[in-house]
């Protein structure tokens, strides 16, 4: 099963949701403004790097990952936070989004589950 928890992966929404805090007394960037990427491909985005935070063995096992990540998404660090900042004084769009992620993230942890449990019945 993917683990949706851990400390990276926690530091990335802490560090999300610190950036959506600090940015309540200066005006947001309008969704349009940051339309470097899509709701979808944040969600997508954010889902694989979830991932690869469950996945890794270590720090410098998940820092590979996530600039592999982020190169094949063609997207960066800053793109993701700006997405976030521009995003968070709509509470119900991020809703929304994490909604997606743990959905998306669900999805792939049932069928990881699944081939091992195929696989563990085949033998």
């Amino acid at each position: 099963m993917v683990r949706c928890g851990g400390w990276r992966g926690g530091a990335w929404a802490g560090l999300i949701c610190i950036l959506g805090a600090c940015g309540l007394s200066e005006p947001a960037a309008t969704p349009e403004e940051s339309a470097r990427i899509t709701a979808d491909r944040f969600i997508e985005v954010y889902a694989a790097l979830r991932q690869a935070a469950a996945a890794a063995q270590d720090t410098l096992a998940f820092d590979s990952m996530r600039d592999e990540i982020l190169r094949t998404h063609g997207v960066t660090e800053d793109d993701l936070f700006e997405f976030a900042r521009a995003h968070s004084r709509n509470i119900e769009s991020m809703i929304q989004l994490w909604d997606s992620i743990r959905t998306r993230l669900s999805a792939v942890g049932s069928a990881v589950d699944s081939a091992v449990d195929s696989a563990a019945a085949a033998r």
